[in-house]
């Protein structure tokens, strides 16, 4: 005569790659006596997969990536090359990139373009050779890129230093 068995389960979820709702393990192990108390259960909570947002506006790009289930963080980038091929702003790319895999909820970095404003405005002519910005803000050689500027003129942010030999931030 069988004997009757009252099984309690208790299940908790956890993040995995594995799809959802898949048995990652239990206590106690298969093969073991029946126990008197509860079966624990781990089920897997599958990840997403962040969308590519490439070929979207800003807007529409923060909205792809919440309806996917993730939080949106944007960070904007300037770039001489993209300003002169478009004069809106754009995604350029999301960290994690595109189809990688993610925890829901968790967030996911939009990076975006923003056009420069034009040269003529933005770059200041006592530095020919690069593009850097008048005062304000006044610059400083670690807050550039550059490093042996050729420097014409006025030096408004001082890169030249005290020899005034035509070279600033000189490595």
């Amino acid at each position: 005569m069988a004997r009757e068995l009252e099984v309690q389960l208790v299940a908790s979820h956890e993040w995995s790659p594995k799809s959802d709702g898949v048995i990652l393990g239990q206590d106690p192990f298969p093969g073991s006596p029946l126990p008197a108390g509860p079966i624990y259960v781990t089920v897997s909570k599958g990840f997403l997969f962040v969308p590519d947002v490439g070929v979207r506006s800003i807007q529409g790009a923060k909205r792809a990536l919440r309806r996917a289930g993730f939080e949106v963080r944007v960070v904007w980038r300037n770039h001489h090359v993209l300003s002169l091929l478009s004069d809106r702003p754009q995604p350029i790319g999301t960290h994690p990139s595109a189809f990688s895999e993610a925890r829901p909820g968790s967030v996911v970095t939009l990076v975006a373009y923003r056009p420069l404003p034009s040269p003529e405005s933005a770059c200041d002519p006592s530095y020919p050779d690069v593009c850097i910005p008048s005062p304000p803000p006044d610059l400083d050689c670690p807050q550039v890129s550059y490093t042996n500027i050729r420097v014409v003129g006025p030096d408004p942010h001082g890169f030249d230093g005290y020899d005034n030999d035509g070279v600033g931030c000189e490595t």
